[in-house]
């Protein structure tokens, strides 16, 4: 009887320490990937970027930087879901794409291919000698650099579009750019702006 309830115990300890080190194991794992940098934008993402931020004049008079890592909130997304889609006409914009232009980009496979990409955001470090005219800030809500320091997703290309999410302190909206010569802002749509 003794020989039963020490084995037992042995191996109630067992199971304990096998539990322990898969659970330490589990944790590690989702420490492991939320730390995880995607590194890899390509250089067309790094073109949409670099000719979004071509005024250095503008950037240095205003101590604007670039936050080193992009921006991976989804939340964006519901504005492009076919089913809300008059959310994404309500909400304060300028450009020159016209809605019927978004929408003729936005057909069939395109918009699918929207909503994917921007689920599937991470967040990728930038290669400070990949980015010009800005320089990229390691934080960006601290106190000094909150009113200075762009938060931007990953550029989502599709055809000869691009759409990203842009934000800082008082401003977020997020953009579609044109692929003429370079990259040209063609839309912008405010989703909050405390100077309005």
């Amino acid at each position: 009887m003794k020989y039963k309830m020490n084995l037992m115990a042995d191996q109630m300890q067992k199971a304990h320490l096998v539990i322990s080190v898969l659970l330490c194991f589990s944790i590690q794992m989702v420490l492991y990937a939320q730390d995880t940098d995607y590194v890899y934008l390509s250089n067309t993402e790094y073109e949409v970027i670099n000719d979004l931020f071509s005024n250095p004049k503008s950037i240095e008079k205003n101590h604007l930087k670039l936050y080193f890592k992009t921006d991976f909130d989804r939340e964006w997304r519901v504005y492009f879901n076919v089913d809300n889609k008059d959310l994404l006409y309500e909400l304060p914009n300028f450009g020159t794409l016209k809605n019927e232009e978004l929408e003729s980009v936005l057909m069939g496979e395109n918009r699918v291919e929207l909503l994917r990409s921007i689920n599937q955001l991470r967040p990728y470090s930038l290669e400070n000698k990949k980015i010009r005219n800005i320089p990229l800030s390691k934080s960006f809500d601290s106190e000094k650099d909150l009113a200075y320091v762009w938060r931007i997703s990953k550029p989502i290309i599709i055809g000869d579009y691009a759409f990203l999410k842009r934000m800082m302190m008082n401003e977020g909206n997020f953009l579609i750019l044109h692929k003429k010569e370079k990259w040209e802002v063609v839309r912008v749509f405010y989703v909050w702006n405390t100077l309005y």
